[in-house]
């Protein structure tokens, strides 16, 4: 058996929990070694079980294994950085502790890394990984054992082989990360995604504003069982993370959603489950229930469009409804600023006369202060008059005066 020389790629496997399925997953890699000679590094995360510990070191006794422990826990997202970091100038190939490899697997990812430079990360099939999963786009899909998922590795080799499609973003439980995409954005956001979820997502739509692209090896199939590591709290974590991505790109869910819609893996799936059903391998029937399903969903997906079609027919018919209830509303906004403004005029005008008025009280006010002194002058006028009246008759009575009356008549008489 051949074996292919890979030097420029280190596998980084975070581990913390789960005794047996890391122990399947290392001995899987271990064995991958017959088809491929890479570097692999366990980044062992402060593990509280000791026998895990215990494996690991094992494992790291290995020319091509290495072990890296954590004085404490980092969280998923702080121990991938350190093994990316680690990796130096390699590519990298980060693998949760909970999946199983098979065969030449690393070969084919890194075969359909370097198809087109403008690829960034490569994503196989799996029966848990959400829009890689197979056979259904599906949070959690239909569980396989280890036996029956390396046979369907075979045939999704021999099926679909190197060819590949474009994809929103990697999926994290198997991503193959080249060193450019790497040198182009930077590591996993550790302040933002905290012990994991989302950190991949985050980190394909920044290499995607640089022009790079996430790929789908059609051709490999890596077994995942999901959910190992984070146990409960992986939902709350999942929530919180879906929020900074909704935040960030506000436009990813949608294409998410699209994607899934138009089934854009379809032709991959397919060849591998006619394949399947006409083969005595273990899965045959659950192949043939997926074609069923797929026909029912068929089915489904055709009175969904009609349903969609009548929906939209609502829609536009209430869109113009909208519209016409947008013009009244429109004329009656113009027509009470009108009469706002006309308002504004009249109490303007009120003020105005406010102000006349409060002026012209102000005008009398002085006015009559003016004629009650020109009446108290009048009457001392008259007071005074009558005085002096007074004192006329007095002298006119007085012997004075007629002697001076008498003097006069005799000057006169001269």
């Amino acid at each position: 058996m051949s074996t292919a020389i890979i030097e420029s790629v280190t596998v980084v496997i975070p581990v913390f929990k789960g005794l047996e399925i890391t122990r399947a997953c290392l001995q899987s890699v271990y064995e991958s070694f017959n088809y491929s000679d890479f570097r692999v590094v366990i980044i062992n995360d402060c593990s509280p079980e000791p026998e895990l510990v215990n494996i690991c070191r094992e494992y790291a006794q290995h020319e091509r294994i290495e072990l890296i422990e954590n004085s404490e826990n980092l969280g998923f997202v702080r121990s991938v950085n350190l093994g990316m970091d680690y990796a130096g100038k390699d590519d990298v190939v980060l693998l949760n502790s909970d999946t199983s490899v098979f065969a030449d697997w690393l070969s084919r990812l890194n075969g359909v890394a370097y198809k087109e430079d403008r690829i960034a990360t490569v994503t196989p099939f799996s029966n848990n990984a959400t829009i890689c999963s197979f056979p259904e786009y599906s949070e959690w899909a239909i569980g396989y054992s280890s036996s029956q998922a390396e046979g369907l590795d075979r045939i999704f080799s021999e099926c679909n082989s190197q060819d590949w499609a474009e994809i929103p973003t990697a999926v994290g439980f198997c991503m193959y990360i080249k060193r450019a995409a790497i040198n182009a954005v930077g590591l996993f956001d550790e302040e933002a995604f905290g012990k994991g979820y989302g950190e991949e997502c985050d980190f394909c739509l920044r290499l995607r504003d640089k022009g790079f692209i996430n790929a789908v090896a059609a051709g490999v199939f890596v077994h995942h069982e999901g959910n190992v590591s984070f146990g409960d709290s992986s939902t709350e974590r999942k929530k919180q993370a879906e929020s900074i991505i909704a935040e960030k790109y506000p436009q990813y869910s949608g294409e998410v959603m699209e994607f899934i819609r138009n089934d854009h893996l379809a032709d991959f799936k397919n060849k591998v489950v006619d394949k399947i059903a006409e083969s005595s391998l273990p899965g045959s029937g659950l192949a043939l229930s997926y074609k069923k399903r797929a026909a029912d969903l068929a089915g489904d997906l055709s009175k969904a469009r009609h349903d969609a079609n009548s929906i939209a027919s609502e829609l536009s018919k209430a869109n113009k409804e909208y519209k016409a209830v947008c013009q009244q509303l429109n004329h009656a906004q113009s027509l009470l600023k009108d009469a706002r403004e006309a308002f504004s005029d009249v109490d303007n005008s009120l003020k105005e006369a406010q102000q006349a008025a409060e002026n012209n009280a102000r005008d009398m006010n002085v006015l009559t202060q003016e004629r009650d002194i020109l009446v108290e002058q009048k009457s001392e006028i008259q007071s005074e008059a009558n005085r002096l009246r007074e004192q006329l008759e007095l002298i006119e009575r007085s012997r004075a005066w007629r002697l001076i009356q008498w003097f006069k008549k005799l000057l006169g008489k001269q």
